[in-house]
């Protein structure tokens, strides 16, 4: 199997350096859609030894999984979706989590930097079909990254929105040139500990921790299998 960390002069690349911080607060499970846009952190999944990645046929539904994902196990559900077409269709998924206070991160590709505002197809940035702008309504935090150096405090910043003491989603738009960078140094203390947290939270099945750190919840309830349609969630 190939490292892809080999090619990486300061370390982690982007892509590698979420899913090692997902694999620090104890997320097993990313859900989504391959595309070209989303190749590096594909790769970056392939090469992982605990993440998987799994696949759904639309990206609404990848959402709706990863909330459920949530629900289940009170951990930070995500979703991984390419850009453009692919951000657009997770839209509904991702307000739902957000108005039922699930805690969602939502990762969507970007084009590389070099074709923003060419008219390139799936062109989704602030120059094309502005999906962060799209996403400022439905979530607690939308944003893009713009440089690769500052990746671990925007990360860092989503997921404790995300997982802070009123969860919500989160989404984080990543051009694909960026994502196969380096993030540079990183210090160890940026890396979520899997610490347990007792709160309490209203109007949740799924635990979270609070935005002092980023934990894996101890607070679950237990969740049966659905077809077709399910109750919002237990009482």
């Amino acid at each position: 199997m190939r490292n892809t960390r080999a090619g990486a002069e300061g370390g982690a690349t982007v892509a590698e350096f979420l899913l090692e911080q997902l694999d620090a607060m104890g997320v097993d499970a990313v859900f989504g859609i391959p595309g070209g846009n989303i190749s590096a952190f594909i790769q970056a999944l392939r090469n992982h030894p605990r993440i998987r990645f799994i696949i759904a046929s639309h990206e609404g539904g990848a959402a709706f999984m990863a909330d459920g994902y949530a629900r289940a196990t009170g951990r930070l559900g995500v979703c991984l979706v390419t850009a453009g077409p692919g951000a657009l269709n997770a839209l509904t998924g991702v307000a739902s989590a957000h108005r039922d206070q699930v805690p969602l991160l939502l990762v969507g590709g970007q084009v590389g930097t070099d074709r923003f505002g060419l008219g390139a197809i799936q062109d989704s940035s602030d120059l094309g079909v502005d999906t962060a702008a799209m996403y400022s309504h439905v979530t607690g935090l939308s944003t893009g990254l713009s440089d690769p150096g500052s990746f671990p405090r925007v990360l860092a910043r989503a997921i404790n929105v995300a997982t802070g003491p009123r969860p919500c989603a989160t989404y984080l738009a990543v051009p694909a040139d960026l994502a196969r960078m380096p993030v540079g140094d990183v210090k160890a203390a940026l890396a979520p500990r899997r610490t347990s947290t007792s709160t309490s939270t209203p109007r949740r099945s799924a635990g979270s921790s609070r935005a002092a750190t980023i934990s894996s919840p101890t607070r679950r309830r237990s969740c049966a299998p659905c077809t077709g349609s399910c109750p919002a969630r237990p009482r």
